[in-house]
């Protein structure tokens, strides 16, 4: 709880200090200087990217794997080719159509 509020603390000066329309890659930028501005940008917005892909994966997948564990809970029998059908079309499927848990 406690490194909530400085996390809420930090993200509270930098948002005073850097008043901008955007993310976290501007305040990069900013902070950088005009020298590295542009390279911090893009690093920062590439990991972003990255790091939301991740986690939209990583929410199907762990839909597939509710999904799949709920079929050994219930005892349904199913082929294995089935079973990783229904896991891989979660995970393939699940960030079009925006589900989240």
């Amino acid at each position: 709880m406690v490194f909530m509020f400085i996390t809420a603390a930090v993200m509270a000066e930098i948002c005073s200090a850097l008043p901008l329309s955007g993310s976290i890659y501007i305040w990069a930028a900013e902070s950088a200087g005009p020298k590295y501005g542009r390279f911090f940008g893009f690093v920062v917005a590439w990991w972003s990217c990255t790091a939301w892909m991740t986690f939209a994966a990583g929410n199907c997948q762990t839909a597939a794997n509710y999904i799949v564990s709920q079929l050994a809970v219930w005892e349904i029998d199913f082929q294995e080719a089935l079973v990783m059908t229904t896991s891989n079309g979660v995970s393939s499927f699940g960030p079009s159509l925006k589900v989240s848990f």
